[in-house]
């Protein structure tokens, strides 16, 4: 079974079309539909919501919190260049290997070091962190885990 994280149903149906060439049945776990199975092409997508929607926001939410003192945008990028190239007005810039890995062996930053990460990016306990990344936003569920296995 493939589970696929999608932004919107167009293209999120797209990709999951594409990846459905080597697969029987594919998961689509969206926040936007309840559509329970959709058949196309003799492919299964079965759609699901997501465990925890509590934990996504829209981009319209985002655009009328930008100015909110108790928020912190976080861009994660495998390539800092995306970031320095564009990113949404008041967000942080994190690099997988530079922020988000230890550095001298392949692992997880240790906890000091994440702490070190959320103090230089402002953010603290009560702050409420939006993250988004490149890689089709895999970056930012990967930082996701990492907020919540060091209690964020």
């Amino acid at each position: 079974m493939h589970f696929i994280h999608i932004q919107s149903e167009t293209v999120g149906f797209t990709r999951a079309y594409k990846q459905a060439k080597s697969a029987m049945t594919i998961n689509v776990i969206s926040p936007f539909s309840d559509l329970g199975a959709i058949n196309i092409e003799g492919k299964v997508f079965v759609v699901e919501q997501y465990a925890n929607p509590a934990a996504l926001v829209s981009s319209d939410w985002l655009a009328a919190h930008l100015t909110d003192p108790n928020l912190r945008i976080v861009e994660l990028d495998s390539d800092f260049a995306t970031y320095t190239q564009a990113h949404i007005p008041g967000a942080v810039g994190w690099n997988r290997l530079h922020d988000l890995q230890h550095p001298t062996q392949y692992d997880i930053p240790n906890s000091a070091a994440f702490q070190a990460l959320l103090e230089r990016s402002g953010i603290t306990p009560e702050t409420l962190v939006v993250i988004y990344g490149d890689q089709d936003n895999w970056l930012a569920a990967y930082g996701f885990w990492l907020l919540q296995l060091y209690g964020h």
